[in-house]
């Protein structure tokens, strides 16, 4: 299996890595996982990069979107850093 993998890594108004994206692209597919520390935590970069990953890796395997963002705190996290994707959920799938 031929893949790409591409990580993006949306930081708030204090440069801390708060929403991790990453974006796996293998065999007309895509799969996305998203990683949202909350403002009351101590961001890790790697930490986040590895629940995105696992998101992503998951939506492929699964071959569908799942676990939808609900909390309040979440909501918070994702409006200091102006990222304004419209599918709210942590583990997407896309065919193409």
């Amino acid at each position: 299996m031929n893949e790409k993998i591409e990580f993006e890594i949306y930081r708030d108004r204090y440069r801390r890595p708060t929403i991790t994206v990453c974006t796996i692209f293998a065999n007309s597919s895509v799969g996305i996982g998203m990683s949202i520390c909350s403002l009351n935590d101590n961001p890790v970069e790697r930490v986040g990069r590895a629940k995105a990953y696992g998101r992503a890796k998951k939506a492929m395997f699964r071959k569908k979107t799942t676990l939808p963002i609900f909390r309040a705190e979440a909501f918070e996290a994702i409006s200091t850093t102006g990222w304004n994707k419209l599918n709210w959920n942590k583990s997407i799938y896309k065919k193409f």
